[in-house]
């Protein structure tokens, strides 16, 4: 029986696909037994992603599973991935995501429970250490409180087969670029329960260039939009303002920070467009909130600014 699909959309990102491919493929689980597949959805990549993905289906022809795409579908392509898994659990990986080297073990044992339990698997992969066990999530708000924004996250993204052959419309989101976080929701509000996973499977391959979209549009105003539309009661209300919260300052303002400083290299790692932070912000929170946010910006982008000029001159000096 399969237990768990690995599911990968990718685009023009063959040199990581690869790395990610033989850190699965080298585990004895997926060598010894017929429980994991590997499905990969080419979104028309330019690059060579088709060759490289059709040597490992050659390798694997009975476990890894190979779909391009006649034309780039955007997030489209976690839909169509999804749909080439045979597994009971489906689960999103970026293409820049590679298993740890005996991971694959422990993360088929939880998949294994989440199926026997009735249960959809998210993973956390060590982003929140206060979490020492796996934590059962009823209902969309302790969904939120526990996960937070980490549930915009594509690798921790899983659904069980039976969940996904019965959802209507399940990229109904798509130009929100958060299909992902409507699906769960939808789950949550129909009455599946989660099992929220804080063990650390995975290293993420930072690729070259990361962004391409407007972060605080995607991140506060189209997040925000989704989960209006499903905690309406008073607990979820309350975990949605809370969540406003943290989204703002632990996840938005850091990046914008980092970007904001990054901007002044020539050759910037990021893509993201932060043009309408100011805006953003302003139509999200009330005047208070945003004065909060200018302020802190104003300190986190003072000491991230000396921080990187002190190290220049230490690495000048050493030289």
């Amino acid at each position: 029986m399969i237990y768990l699909s690995i599911c990968i959309p990718t685009y023009n990102r063959s040199n990581y696909l690869q790395d990610v491919l033989e850190s699965f493929v080298n585990e004895p689980e997926f060598i010894e037994t017929d429980e994991i597949e590997i499905v990969i959805s080419d979104n028309c990549s330019t690059d060579n992603t088709e060759s490289v993905a059709l040597e490992y289906v050659n390798r694997y022809p009975t476990k890894i599973k190979y779909n391009r795409n006649t034309e780039n579908i955007v997030d489209g392509n976690f839909e169509k991935v999804l749909s080439m898994g045979s597994g009971a659990i489906l689960k999103l990986n970026n293409d820049t995501l590679v298993l740890n080297k005996g991971s694959l073990a422990p993360l088929l044992q939880d998949i294994k429970h989440c199926y026997e339990n009735n249960l959809i698997p998210f993973l956390l992969n060590g982003t929140m250490p206060v979490y020492k066990e796996p934590i059962v999530c009823k209902n969309a708000s302790s969904f939120i409180a526990t996960v937070s924004y980490s549930c915009t996250w594509i690798g921790g993204f899983c659904i069980s087969r039976e969940s996904f052959q019965k959802i209507d419309n399940f990229s109904q989101e798509y130009s929100l670029q958060l299909v992902q976080v409507d699906v769960l929701m939808r789950l949550l509000k129909r009455g599946c329960e989660f099992l929220v996973i804080p063990d650390k499977f995975y290293q993420s391959i930072v690729p070259a260039k990361k962004g391409g979209y407007n972060l605080p549009k995607v991140f506060l105003t189209n997040y925000f939009k989704i989960l209006r539309k499903y905690l309406v009661s008073r607990e979820e209300l309350k975990a949605f303002r809370e969540e406003k919260r943290i989204m703002l300052f632990k996840f938005v303002l850091p990046w914008i920070v980092t970007i904001s400083n990054d901007a002044n290299k020539k050759a910037s790692n990021f893509t993201f467009d932060i043009s309408d932070y100011k805006k953003v912000v302003k139509n999200e929170f009330s005047a208070l909130t945003y004065l909060e946010f200018e302020f802190t910006f104003l300190i986190k982008f003072i000491l991230f600014s000396s921080k990187a000029f002190l190290k220049s001159i230490i690495n000048t000096n050493t030289v």
